[in-house]
Formats: C-alpha cells, sequence, structure tokens
C-alpha cells in the first residue's frame, strides 16, 4: 500500500515555521509564484478562480505575484481572462498589470464579444470576392497564347 504525501500540510508546516528553513526561503517564494502562475494558466481556470485565488492571497501578496510576472505571462493571462477587451492589444505591461489585478478583484467585468453588422459581413464576402474574379481573369494562364507555324 502505497502512502501519499499531502502537499499542502507539508506547505503549511513549512510556511508556518520560516526559522526551521532558512536556507530555502527564496525557493519557497518561486515556488509560490510558480504554483499560482500554474493555477491561473491552468485549462479549466477562468474569471471565477482568477477571483477566489485573489481571495485566497488577498490584495497585496496577489499584486506581487502579479508583478513578478513575465509581461508575455501577463499578456497570456489577460487574454485568457478578458479575450474580447480589444483595448488590451494595444496597452502596455503595467495597464495589463493593473487590468488583471481589477478583473480578479472584481472592479472590472470582461468585455463582451462585439456583434458583427450585417455590413461588416457582407463586405468582407463582396471584399473577397471581387479580387479572385479579377485575379484568375488577369493571370498568366488565362493570358497565354499558343504559337502556330
Amino acid at each position: 500500500m502505497a502512502l501519499t504525501l499531502d502537499g499542502y500540510a507539508v506547505l503549511g508546516r513549512i510556511a508556518a515555521n520560516p526559522n526551521a528553513f532558512p536556507d530555502i526561503r527564496a525557493d519557497v517564494t518561486n515556488a509560490a509564484q510558480a504554483l499560482v502562475l500554474a493555477q491561473l494558466k491552468s485549462k479549466n481556470s477562468g474569471i471565477e478562480i482568477l477571483r477566489a485565488v485573489r481571495m485566497a492571497l488577498s490584495a497585496e501578496p496577489f499584486a506581487l505575484v502579479i508583478e513578478a510576472l513575465k509581461d508575455a505571462q501577463v499578456k497570456t493571462l489577460v487574454t485568457k481572462f478578458d479575450k474580447h477587451n480589444i483595448e488590451m492589444k494595444t496597452a502596455t505591461a503595467q495597464q495589463r498589470r493593473r487590468h488583471l489585478c481589477l478583473l480578479a478583484d472584481a472592479s472590472v467585468t470582461p468585455a463582451q464579444k462585439q456583434a458583427r453588422t450585417k455590413k461588416q459581413v457582407k463586405s468582407k464576402k463582396a471584399a473577397k470576392a471581387e479580387p479572385m474574379e479579377q485575379d484568375r481573369l488577369s493571370s498568366e494562364a488565362m493570358s497565354a497564347r499558343r504559337e502556330r507555324r
């Protein structure tokens, strides 16, 4: 019969007794950041999980974890949790970090998907159709002539 280690219990004991583990302080910090990032990047994580993680950590530690992330990681998370927000596509890294924190504390809700109008749909179809006809007729194959003797 195999025994399994309860990781939460061990991490809780390490956190409760930091003086007994002075040489791994940096490792604990890195592990905490990695665990939070792994949870947020998880396939099953949605806005509810983001908010639950923020509630569990409280405001300041959550903000510090977000601040420690690389810019690309923040962009990935913002895109995941607010994928229809077109302003975030051109935002700076600091704006994305702030937006992620606002999403986490429910100050901001994710943007809704923009519905396309009929004109937008028709104009895209018309734009695709016209060049194809012109391209076919003006192609090299259509203008080729056979040499006769």
